[in-house]
């Protein structure tokens, strides 16, 4: 209810939150294609993790989609930064946490997502300027984020 509200004002008021496409042709990956994906993934290839990660959040298989994102974006990967700052903003497999959303979306945003730098200010107007400063205290590369991680509320 709670990020319901939210979206409405910010939409009321011009911003939304950019929420990354999970599939941009919206095409559906064959089983072939996922088997190269999951090959060329686990060989440590960043975008392929990024392209897993998006086909599992599409399927709402959060806790396998972050793990793909959680690898492409210790690699640096952007996008994969900016999905999981989604995936706490939405309380996608996990509850809301602006705050590690925040966390996320700086480190998406310095590495050069466009998304992510939009994202910044819509989280802006939603956080107390102690939850942004708590946020900025935190680095995300530096901790295990799991669907229950340290920071999350429960």
């Amino acid at each position: 209810m709670k990020i319901k509200f939210i979206m409405r004002l910010l939409s009321v008021i011009g911003i939304l939150f950019v929420t990354p496409m999970v599939a941009e042709d919206n095409k559906i990956p064959t089983q072939e294609e996922i088997k190269v994906l999951q090959l060329s993934a686990e060989k440590g290839d960043a975008e392929a993790q990024l392209s897993l990660g998006k086909f599992y959040l599409d399927k709402e298989e959060y806790q396998t989609a972050e793990k793909w994102f959680l690898k492409s974006a210790k690699q640096g990967n952007a996008a994969s930064q900016n999905y999981i700052a989604s995936m706490y903003y939405l309380g996608e497999g996990k509850e809301e946490n602006n705050i590690l959303a925040y966390a996320w979306i700086i480190l998406a945003a310095k590495n050069g997502d466009e998304d992510a730098k939009l994202n910044l200010k819509v989280l802006k107007v939603t956080m107390t300027p102690e939850e942004i400063a708590k946020a900025k205290q935190i680095n995300p590369l530096e901790q295990e984020y799991t669907i229950k991680g340290k920071y999350d509320e429960n």
